[in-house]
């Protein structure tokens, strides 16, 4: 069975290009969601956590967006972003802290 920190590898990536501004916000949101969908009911407690936290505000990112393009929150996703990689990589046989 998998242990938390390995089912967390395929999203520490994904946080680590969005908060390192490798990638755009929209495009997270894209790739995030698809990664929530090909581990439905899967993710150990301790790795659903930050992800449901992090879902939420990237559902509310969205809506936002619908509502005024303009008036884009992409900086308070990309700390919650950056939140919930601290929370992932403390977890056992994690990689460390992110010092951001």
């Amino acid at each position: 069975m998998d242990t938390p920190a390995t089912q967390s590898a395929a999203f520490t990536s994904l946080l680590q290009d969005f908060v390192e501004m490798r990638i755009s916000a929209h495009e997270f949101e894209t790739r995030f969601v698809e990664l929530l969908n090909e581990n439905p009911g899967s993710l150990d407690p301790r790795v659903t956590k930050p992800l449901h936290f992090l879902f939420c505000e990237v559902d509310n990112f969205a809506y936002q967006n619908l509502q005024n393009p303009r008036d884009s929150n992409e900086h308070s996703l990309r700390n919650s972003a950056r939140e919930a990689l601290r929370e992932l990589l403390r977890l056992p046989n994690g990689r460390g802290n992110i010092e951001k």
